[in-house]
């Protein structure tokens, strides 16, 4: 099992939480930040059962690992974010059996010169589709369409939805989560205008009372003033 993430801060989240489970000592292999890609490529070729690490460490190490016979569970957090970039395929790449029959690829080397070029667009195609010996299950609270195209379920319509939702109401009402809609206060915002030309300008309304907004919401002297409302009054 190879759980993984692409941020460092939720990395070390995962690795204190899982690490709280009791287990058996030497289960679990945390590749900190005190640990190199080496000791990944190590962790994975000795076997080693829960491996907990980042992404970004796999393109450097997957022309190395050792698949042989080997199955993975990779466990995806925040893949709305982690799973469509070079690192996710090289992750794939390095894990996954390859997914062309060597037959096909010998047939067709046969007929045209095997160069680097060639090799390099097997390894393209071993990236891609399914890989028998992975699986991947995957976790976000905001996915993206292209995240449910990879990891959802294709309806009869075309669309895609997840294989399981969590909902937001659910976490309330266990209690793991509170509800912000019965624990939240409201105050109003006024505006004043000062005119200082002698005839207005003419100017598109609905536009300019955006942008007055946006200058006002994110002016710092603004932010400054809400933080010290919400934190000594609210």
């Amino acid at each position: 099992m190879i759980i993984v993430t692409d941020r460092k801060v939720l990395d070390q989240q995962l690795q204190d939480t899982i690490y709280q489970f009791e287990h058996t000592n030497g289960v679990v292999e945390k590749i900190d930040k005190n640990k190199s890609s080496k000791d990944l490529l190590e962790a994975v070729n000795n076997g080693k059962r829960i491996i907990i690490t980042t992404l970004q460490k796999f393109p450097v190490i997957y022309k190395d690992i050792n698949v042989s016979k080997k199955r993975f569970a990779i466990i995806v957090d925040e893949a709305h974010s982690s799973q469509t970039g070079s690192s996710a395929k090289k992750l794939k790449e390095g894990l996954g059996e390859k997914v062309y029959d060597e037959a096909i690829k010998n047939d067709v080397k046969s007929e045209i010169e095997a160069d680097e070029k060639d090799d390099n667009m097997w390894e393209e195609l071993a990236s891609q589709g399914k890989q028998k010996n992975l699986s991947f299950f995957a976790f976000t609270a905001t996915p993206k369409n292209k995240t449910m195209q990879i990891f959802g379920e294709k309806l009869e319509d075309g669309k895609y939805k997840p294989h399981h939702i969590y909902s937001m109401l659910q976490a309330i009402e266990e209690g793991f989560i509170l509800d912000v809609l019965q624990n939240y206060m409201t105050y109003n915002t006024f505006y004043k205008l000062i005119k200082k030309t002698n005839e207005d300008p003419k100017y598109d309304t609905s536009k300019g009372i955006k942008e007055l907004i946006r200058f006002e919401t994110l002016h710092p002297t603004n932010i400054s003033q809400k933080t010290a409302i919400i934190i000594e009054q609210f």
